[in-house]
């Protein structure tokens, strides 16, 4: 029965003196049976020896890939969490930001309205009180007029008043020498 194929029978059996020297605790008549099993055996057991510890350190050296790895990337993430949490303030700032901004804007849009509307009324109490002028202005005019009308009126009467008195006074002999 043999387990590695790679080995030869008769290099098994070269090595048969340096395995004699070797006390094995077995009885000298099966000492040939055990060395011909430990000769076939024991580079077998040395090779999966080697492969398990090969093994071993691989899956020890892969654990410790892993946890380096694991490790990077639990930063990674929290340094990716701390960058997205300062986005976030970020956003919520230029969002605080654009509320308070609309808010002024909504504001100045309402005393733009409320001054307009001031204004639109300032104009119109302007515009009447100007009409209002300008009627009183016409009365004052035509009652200028019709004073200077009636004062030419007076002014004529009396002048005609006048000049018929003087006419009478002419035409009365005593008056009429004095004058001339």
């Amino acid at each position: 029965m043999v387990f590695n194929s790679d080995v030869d029978d008769d290099e098994n059996e070269g090595d048969s003196s340096s395995i004699g020297s070797y006390d094995s605790g077995i009885s000298i008549l099966c000492q040939p049976i055990y060395d011909e099993i430990y000769a076939e055996f024991h580079p077998t057991e040395i090779d999966l020896y080697d492969r398990i510890n090969k093994a071993l350190l691989e899956i020890v050296t892969e654990e410790k890939s892993k946890k380096e790895l694991h490790e990077k990337n639990e930063k990674c993430i929290e340094e990716i969490n701390l960058e997205l949490a300062k986005k976030r303030r970020e956003i919520e700032d230029i969002i605080a930001n654009h509320e308070r901004v609309t808010n002024q804007c909504r504001t100045i849009e309402q005393q733009k309205k409320e001054l307009e509307r001031k204004a639109k009324n300032n104009t119109q109490e302007c515009d009447l009180k100007l009409k209002l002028l300008y009627k009183k202005k016409k009365i004052l005019e035509k009652k200028k007029r019709q004073i200077a009308q009636k004062k030419k009126n007076e002014l004529k009467q009396k002048i005609s008043k006048e000049s018929a008195n003087l006419q009478t006074e002419l035409n009365t002999p005593q008056n009429g020498c004095m004058l001339m």
